[in-house]
């Protein structure tokens, strides 16, 4: 809507109903002045579009500025907006400029809080602010004086930090120093403005106007690691903010080190920006510089763990080769942990497929104690079995990556895995289970349109046996499945909570089959012959096979489990179904 700006005599019938507002506005109570910026905003928001009459033809001066505070303090957010936003603009459109206090010497002190600085504080959604922030330096337009609140933010700051070009533009050209600091966190000026990056241009400005690219706040942070931890894949960003560098002949610290010892690679490799990662090595950024901790840029990535590092490392390493630079790839950190020891912790999949490709150490590889894998797991238990199914898949695939290579995992190893599975709810619940999905048209319909590979649908898998799943599917498939989340949004939480646990069970079968088969042939004290045995276990389900392996181990666990669960042989000597979860074998 266009407004134009008038006299009230142009404007009677809009001049006298502003006038009955403001009468009603008692102005020592704020709730009644919020109604009035509400109410100016309704008016607006209805469709008037002829001349609107200037703010000093029916507000005092003091009154625009009460009014211009609440304006940044109030916030209807039931209905999703800010109502002071019009009283604003209408503020500015009538050119209203604050007038500051000046001493007996003819000084404005820069000791000043302004509503430019309570709004910086109010702020939740950064980008809906920034007309508002526009706005306000059009009412608050001195550029020769900075004023500063209590902690030493200024208006230069709130400029940089809400993109207000014109502004910042200003202040340079009245003398602003370019590396002011803000106290409070030491960052300078370009720290904010890299921080809260809406478009380049301040950056552009800053940088031009000599602000200090290597310049640490107290974290030990340069603007270098500023982009590198920005919330998004700021190629374009640290692209230009080289360029600028080189232009000013400005050597930038690529190597520069926080107070823990990390490098802007070590920030944006935690990120996971492989495209600012890209820029940093061909930049010359050291690709095995360790941290405090030890960690190089390959333990950072190996850190990071399912789903948010699957190309990280191969990419890493690829553009390593292309620079002739070598990766430190069995370095350790100050625990003497080995990349390949943290991305296996971490269930990395294709992390630990490209160290193993890339000739990691195994000789002293130590497999994750059982609280690194439970950390690992703990972190999304609230997110849904799906997370668990690709933690899960990860491992199972990490062991299979590492067996290969010659690694041997041992029962203990086994067992931890196993525990995992019961203690995050990964068994199938049986018949339970089944119901709530082999019976239902809807999701068998979805189910079926769903491709976990070419020539197999979501309803071909968990129809399928084990053994046939074993051999059309790795377990990289499943991780696939669970990462892209195929299963069908419209079926009914259990159902697809009932639906991961059968492609869970179908999936670690043959693990969990494997590694029962000794302490089943222990508790039967050798009895029977393997195919016997094998026969007897094909047909108890995971969590009746782990807790085989859990009596195996356990004196007392082992005495309980003999003792209450009888032999019991049907006629083809091969054990019955299970009754209420209690399981029934060979002695």
């Amino acid at each position: 809507m266009s407004l134009s700006v008038n006299d009230f005599d142009g404007n009677p019938e809009l001049f006298k109903k502003l006038k009955d507002l403001i009468n009603k506005i008692n102005w020592n109570i704020e709730e009644e002045r919020c109604n009035f910026l509400v109410q100016f905003y309704l008016m607006l928001k209805d469709g008037i579009e002829y001349p609107f009459p200037a703010v000093q033809h029916y507000l005092r001066p003091e009154e625009i500025q009460r009014l211009i505070w609440d304006s940044i303090n109030y916030e209807d957010k039931e209905r999703g907006y800010i109502p002071g936003n019009v009283f604003l603009q209408i503020t500015v459109i009538d050119r209203y400029t604050d007038e500051p206090d000046i001493d007996e010497n003819g000084i404005i002190s820069p000791r000043r809080t302004t509503p430019i600085h309570q709004a910086v504080k109010n702020v939740e959604k950064p980008r809906d602010w920034i007309r508002v922030f526009r706005d306000l330096f059009k009412i608050y337009n001195r550029f020769d004086v900075n004023y500063t609140d209590e902690t030493g933010y200024t208006h230069f700051h709130a400029a940089c930090q809400f993109s207000c070009e014109e502004a910042v533009q200003r202040f340079l050209e009245h003398g602003q120093d370019p590396n002011c600091i803000w106290p409070e966190t030491g960052d300078s000026a370009l720290h904010i403005a890299l921080r809260f990056i809406w478009t380049n241009d301040i950056m552009v400005l800053l940088l031009r106007g000599g602000a200090d690219s290597n310049l640490a706040n107290e974290k030990g942070l340069t603007p270098l690691h500023t982009i590198a931890q920005l919330c998004w894949d700021a190629k374009i960003e640290i692209e230009q903010f080289f360029l600028i560098n080189d232009e000013l002949n400005q050597l930038v610290h690529i190597d520069a080190r926080d107070k823990f010892g990390n490098t802007p690679l070590h920030v944006a490799l935690n990120e996971g920006w492989a495209e600012v990662v890209e820029v940093l090595l061909r930049r010359g950024a050291n690709p095995n510089l360790a941290n405090d901790g030890g960690h190089t840029p390959l333990h950072v990535i190996c850190a990071r763990g399912q789903f948010h590092a699957d190309d990280l490392a191969e990419t890493f390493f690829k553009i390593n080769d292309e620079l002739n630079q070598r990766v430190q790839i069995d370095a350790r950190d100050k625990l003497g942990r080995t990349p390949l020891q943290l991305a296996v912790a971490n269930l990395g999949l294709y992390t630990v497929r490209s160290l193993l490709n890339r000739g990691a150490d195994l000789s002293s590889f130590v497999f994750p104690s059982s609280s690194q894998l439970d950390e690992r797991f703990e972190s999304i238990r609230y997110k849904g079995i799906r997370y668990k199914l690709g933690l899960a898949s990860s491992l199972l695939a990490d062991i299979e990556c590492l067996e290969k290579r010659g690694y041997e995992l041992d029962r203990s190893d086994a067992l931890t895995i196993m525990k995992l599975f019961s203690k995050y709810e990964l068994f199938e619940k049986s018949a339970n289970d089944e119901k709530l999905f082999c019976n239902d048209e809807e999701f068998a319909t979805s189910a079926k349109k769903i491709m976990v590979k070419p020539d197999l649908s979501l309803f071909d898998l968990i129809h399928l046996q084990p053994q046939e799943a074993a051999r059309r599917l790795t377990y990289t498939d499943y991780y696939e499945l669970a990462k892209w989340n195929k299963l069908p949004c419209s079926c009914s939480g259990k159902q697809l909570e009932a639906c991961y646990r059968r492609v869970c069970e179908t999936m670690s079968r043959k693990f969990f089959l494997d590694w029962a088969m000794d302490p089943f042939i222990e508790l039967i004290h050798y009895r029977l012959p393997i195919l016997c045995c094998y026969m007897i276990l094909e047909n108890l389900n995971n969590e009746d096979l782990y807790n085989i392996c859990l009596a195996a181990i356990s004196p007392t666990d082992k005495d309980a489990i003999v003792s209450e669960l009888k032999i019991q042989r049907d006629g083809a000597g091969r054990v019955p179904p299970l009754a209420h979860g209690k399981q029934f074998f060979f002695i």
